[in-house]
């Protein structure tokens, strides 16, 4: 979670309420972490022991400030003349960890469109819950053929926007 000093907390471990057999002797952390230069500011670490009354840790709800696409890659080329059709296939997460599917908006633009403004995909997906990779695979239809030219190319933005507003994007090259 962010701090209001710039700072993030982070936190791992369980206490003996949960996987009591697997928590007893091993410590749960809550750290302090300054995130310009990865040191850890401040450290408590809670161990407990067998016998130990049942208590759980606060879970951080802020994993990173956008949401992660890994990796985009295209792929099954149907090809005329004219146009071609291929299947773009990555995996996103949340920026955040949420006990429920929430929603993700998905947005492609690419290079031969006018204005490029104008995305060629606006889709709404469902993030998985609890921090799991989402698998994303879309049909990118009637993309103009490219030319048998090392030098031709097609460019794809990918933007990924969570229901919190935080986004992320990549870019993808299509050469032929």
């Amino acid at each position: 979670d962010p701090l209001p000093d710039g700072h993030v907390l982070i936190v791992s471990g369980f206490g003996p309420g949960r996987l009591s057999t697997h928590a007893a002797g091993r410590p749960a952390v809550i750290a302090e972490v300054d995130i310009n230069t990865g040191k850890k500011v401040c450290e408590t670490k809670l161990t407990s022991f067998p016998g130990d009354s049942d208590w759980a840790i606060y879970r951080a709800e802020q994993f990173y400030n956008t949401p992660l696409m890994y990796p985009p890659l295209i792929t099954d080329e149907i090809s005329t003349e004219q146009e071609s059709t291929y299947t773009l296939k990555f995996s996103i997460w949340n920026s955040i960890y949420e006990m429920f599917p929430s929603e993700a908006q998905i947005k492609i633009y690419a290079s031969y469109t006018d204005p490029i403004t104008t995305p060629i995909v606006n889709k709404i997906v469902r993030f998985k819950c609890c921090f799991r990779p989402t698998p994303v695979q879309l049909v990118l239809e009637d993309i103009p053929s490219l030319p048998n030219d090392k030098n031709a190319a097609h460019m794809f933005v990918i933007q990924i926007t969570n229901g919190d507003g935080l986004t992320t994007e990549g870019v993808l090259m299509l050469h032929g």
